[in-house]
């Protein structure tokens, strides 16, 4: 069982984003000092200062990790072997005390640092603070989402997948009426069940305001750690221990079925992850050849002459590739000095962020660019040459706007208001 637990979260496709995208390490991070907390906590025999440890690193590499203390009061329940039920609670109060005596402490730490107990978020995650909860969760198919996780983008409405997927949802459901009638060690199962459930809710908890995923799996990184609980629930749950037997002797038959369905829906997820990922390695295809394409650009711009690029995408089959002002720069610094001294030639193209500047002010939530940007460069080609990105050829087109039409000119005049500096002061 804890092989197969730890399988399905291995393979579990809502983790393309979390593993592919390095701006989502801090989930990672977080989960594997979560994850040691607990493992220190099961061990005990003095471990229990090296889980409060672990405790404050899983804090500070992600603050969802608040939900710890709530697990761990959970599992303290779980495996006590106190006589009442309130003798168990006393006992779990006891150890989880000392968690909340560190999360006290980082509270503490966070007012020092951004001058707020709670919130501080800005930006995209920011802005989802004030979304209607029930649209966010329910009506826009993020939970869904979370047990059917396909990017829409790769896999289609008809593919074959979603449709294994689902029947393979259905025998688990059929194999788990069964078992809660004919599973001689049904009571000693139910207490993990109750401890993946409680799992499951208490890491999902921290992520109520901010949780989204969309149909091409973007934001799936916040499940990251829930998926954990989910691995355990769907293991716990169809798994059967020791079936009575049945008539003809079926009891192993169902059991052996209760682990060929917990395969073959790791395989299935294994298939669905693989297909997630395709659209991480397409977005990191696109980020080199754009790479190449600038620096084949910039090798040919006049002394003085900038690259002024535009037409960015902004994602490439659901995967972020950040192609703001802001972000993009860093793709054309130096590596590190011993990089721009290998050779001249790569000392002389070691630099280049100071003579490129995307039009894209922020093409993740605006198609728009600014105007005065655009007449700027235009009217000045001597300082800019234009390029147009083509995702057609993977490549950057020169494009010339001096002969624009009245229907360019019309599109441009819709743009947003200036919010960025005329490119003739960058």
């Amino acid at each position: 069982m804890a092989a197969c637990a730890a399988s399905l979260f291995a393979v579990f496709p809502t983790q393309s984003e979390a593993v592919a995208w390095i701006l989502a390490r801090a989930d990672l991070v977080s989960t594997f000092f979560l994850l040691l907390s607990l493992y220190f906590f099961v061990a005990k025999h003095d471990k229990t200062i090296l889980s409060l440890v672990a405790f404050l690193a899983c804090l500070l590499s992600k603050e969802t990790a608040i939900s710890l203390p709530l697990i761990i009061f959970a599992l303290s329940i779980t495996l006590s072997q106190a006589q009442t039920a309130k003798q168990k609670i006393v006992q779990a109060s006891k150890e989880t005390a000392p968690y909340l005596v560190v999360f006290a402490f980082y509270l503490v730490w966070r007012y020092l640092a951004i001058g707020k107990l709670v919130g501080g978020y800005v930006g995209s995650i920011g802005e989802r603070l004030y979304e209607n909860f029930f649209a966010r969760w329910v009506s826009s198919g993020s939970l869904w989402q979370l047990l059917h996780p396909f990017n829409q983008a790769i896999f289609a409405e008809n593919h074959i997948l979603r449709l294994i997927l689902r029947l393979l949802y259905a025998l688990a459901g059929v194999l788990v009426i069964i078992g809660t009638t004919i599973d001689q060690k049904l009571p000693s199962k139910q207490k993990p069940i109750y401890f993946a459930l409680a799992f499951l809710v208490a890491t999902m908890l921290p992520n109520f305001q901010v949780w989204g995923l969309s149909s091409s799996m973007s934001g799936s990184r916040i499940a990251y750690l829930p998926s954990v609980g989910l691995a355990l629930l769907i293991v716990f749950s169809v798994y059967l221990l020791s079936p009575k037997l049945l008539p003809l002797k079926s009891g192993p038959l169902l059991k052996t079925t209760s682990q060929l369905a917990l395969v073959a829906l790791m395989l299935t997820f294994a298939c669905i992850t693989n297909g997630n990922n395709i659209a991480w390695l397409n977005s990191a295809k696109m980020i080199r050849e754009l790479k190449s394409s600038v620096e084949s650009e910039v090798a040919r711009l006049a002394d003085g002459q900038k690259l002024v690029v535009f037409n960015l995408p902004s994602r490439v089959d659901g995967a972020f590739t950040f192609t703001m002002r802001s972000m993009l720069a860093g793709l054309f610094q130096a590596n590190s000095l011993a990089d721009s001294k290998a050779n001249s030639k790569a000392n002389s193209l070691a630099d280049i962020s100071d003579r490129v500047v995307p039009l894209d002010y922020h093409p993740n939530w605006s198609i728009f660019v600014n105007r005065h940007d655009f007449a700027s460069v235009t009217a000045q080609p001597q300082l800019y040459k234009l390029a147009v990105y083509d995702a057609a050829l993977g490549k950057l087109v020169p494009t010339d706007l001096s002969q624009a039409n009245e229907q360019a000119t019309l599109s441009a005049s819709t743009a947003l208001p200036a919010l960025s500096l005329s490119l003739i002061h960058i």
